[in-house]
């Protein structure tokens, strides 16, 4: 998440990447960093990234610590159903990608879905779309 401060330490952080489509990840060192920082644009911008990627965690540790994964699905899927403006939205992310944002694993994922569908709450379609059937239902799940 917020990789881009590890910079300034001198301890090893492993670090793995989930593409959504064909990607290519450039390694730029840290003393090429460290000059670019003399450009105060790229320093502003720089510390805009690193500000908006600490209130992001910050959300996400509060999500985190008062919610269940049930929950934190139930959340996803209702937001994604107010950006698509439908109920019946098309997920464009993985399973794994998901997890990972909700801080969970792919397996658990899965589970939570196929729990909410068996509720008839949801229904999924073969190619990741989603249907939802019951949105006061799904809102009290997000609402746990």
């Amino acid at each position: 998440m917020i990789r881009g401060v590890l910079i300034f330490n001198e301890d090893k952080y492993p670090a793995y990447f989930i593409a959504q489509e064909k990607s290519t990840i450039l390694e730029i060192s840290k003393e090429v960093i460290f000059q670019l920082f003399t450009n105060k644009e790229f320093l502003l911008f720089f510390l805009k990234e690193m500000s908006q990627k600490i209130v992001s965690l910050s959300d996400i540790i509060e999500v985190l610590a008062h919610t269940s994964i049930k929950s934190r699905v139930a959340r996803y899927l209702f937001k994604e159903m107010e950006i698509q403006g439908s109920n019946t939205i098309k997920i464009v992310k993985s399973k794994t990608f998901i997890a990972k944002e909700l801080g969970s694993v792919r397996e658990v994922v899965s589970r939570v879905f196929k729990s909410l569908e068996n509720q008839g709450i949801i229904r999924t379609g073969a190619t990741m779309q989603i249907e939802i059937l019951d949105i006061p239902s799904l809102e009290k799940e997000f609402m746990k």
